[in-house]
């Protein structure tokens, strides 16, 4: 692949992923939905291109984003775990266990969430609302933790759709 179409459709990519953080830190519900939807987008460059461009991708959309968002949450849920997942997912498959995949996932998942929660405490004095004491705590990382299973399941199926359906008209574009 010609680097100038390297760059062009990762610098895409980056681009469609900042401006869909901005729609999330616009509006307070989105702003937990966009960083899953961009985490989604870096099938295209995990599939199409290379994991190292998704990594420089991930890099440029943590910076811009952090830099131009006001809602440092939707930020931080972006660069602290949406963003990377893609690629940590990658290394995490060549795990033969099934169990132990899963049990990783969910280990890097409720420590990011935790780093999440402590930035926005500690750092940038956002504090946590919790109307419910214990309970809703339990209740928020119990529902949390249901909605990354369904992100992951989901972005299995998604990658199964994509190369199945999208890729090779995609490929002729990158290539």
């Amino acid at each position: 692949m010609k680097k100038t179409k390297l760059v062009a459709y990762s610098s895409m990519i980056t681009a469609l992923s900042v401006v869909i953080l901005f729609i999330g830190s616009i509006s307070f519900s989105m702003g937990y939905v966009t960083p899953v939807i961009t985490g989604y987008l870096m099938i295209f460059l995990i599939e199409s291109v290379s994991c190292k461009s998704a990594f420089i991708t991930y890099l440029a959309t943590s910076l811009i984003s952090f830099l131009i968002l006001n809602d440092k949450e939707t930020a931080l849920f972006y660069i602290v775990f949406f963003g990377y997942y893609p690629i940590f997912r990658i290394y995490l498959s060549k795990i033969h266990s099934k169990l132990i995949r899963t049990v990783i996932k969910l280990i890097v998942f409720n420590v990011s969430m935790a780093i999440i929660q402590l930035l926005l405490v500690y750092i940038f004095n956002i504090p946590f609302s919790n109307i419910f004491g214990t309970f809703g705590v339990i209740l928020f990382a119990l529902s949390l933790n249901i909605i990354f299973i369904l992100y992951d399941l989901t972005y299995d199926k998604l990658i199964l759709i994509y190369n199945s359906k999208f890729r090779q008209k995609l490929d002729r574009f990158v290539k």
